[in-house]
């Protein structure tokens, strides 16, 4: 009898540690899937300011090349004002990008007039009413050195124009 009663504590505890290992494995799968979660978002996150740099690094060199300064101020002055909508350089994304801002030519393109502008991923093929599988919100900011430092770059902080611009993606 009394050996009875030390086999029912004994599969009691073997119990009681097997519930806690379930426990922590449930506990670190929780964990794991959350981490997987932020990783994708970071990564995507990444893959658009990667795409909106070298977007802006290309036009601003074409421009630099093809105009004279004038041309190359005018173009920033307009893409600062949001009438020059910078179509997306490379087209990996294209199709798979909801990109409410386009172009005239009806290119996705990427706004650099200050505001906050939303862009939605969500599946080429699906439904219009369909909710965005991610969503990134941007601001892009371009600014020009001046002695008292950085300003925002606009018409009056043209005198002298700049050679260099600074922009700053949120």
């Amino acid at each position: 009898m009394r050996r009875a009663g030390f086999m029912l504590i004994e599969l009691a505890v073997a119990a009681l540690v097997i519930a806690v290992g379930v426990l922590a494995l449930l506990g670190v799968a929780h964990l794991g899937e959350r981490a997987a979660t932020e990783v994708e978002d970071e990564t995507r996150a990444a893959l658009f300011a990667d795409e909106t740099f070298a977007t802006l690094r290309l036009y601003s060199d074409q421009y630099s090349q093809s105009t004279n300064r004038a041309g190359w101020h005018d173009f920033w002055l307009r893409v600062v004002e949001g009438t020059q909508p910078l179509p997306v350089a490379t087209t990996q994304l294209l199709g798979a990008w909801n990109w409410p801002e386009l172009d005239a030519a009806g290119l996705p393109s990427i706004v650099g007039d200050g505001a906050t502008h939303t862009n939605r991923w969500q599946a080429a093929n699906a439904t219009a009413n369909a909710p965005p599988d991610f969503a990134v919100q941007y601001r892009l900011i371009i600014t020009c050195s001046t002695e008292n430092g950085a300003v925002l770059f606009d018409r009056d902080a043209t005198n002298p124009p700049p050679s260099t611009l600074w922009a700053t993606l949120h």
